[in-house]
């Protein structure tokens, strides 16, 4: 399975990634997982703009609690 969080960078911009199918539903490792990156990029200088986006069917669908 893909990481549940991936990201890139385009110069200033950072576009982070949900991606656990089938409509990412986080676990809460995932929840964390996204929380640092997104905390790791807000603390970079060099990132100006941060986009959040998912793929699959959904934004997210809240917890998975299997």
């Amino acid at each position: 399975m893909p990481e549940t969080v991936e990201y890139r960078r385009e110069g200033p911009i950072a576009v982070v990634t949900v991606n656990h199918p089938p409509v990412n539903a986080l676990t809460v490792a995932g929840w964390f997982e996204l929380a640092d990156t997104i905390t790791d990029l807000g603390r970079n200088p060099a990132v100006r703009v941060v986009v959040l986006r998912a793929e699959g069917r959904g934004f997210n669908a809240g917890v998975d609690i299997k």
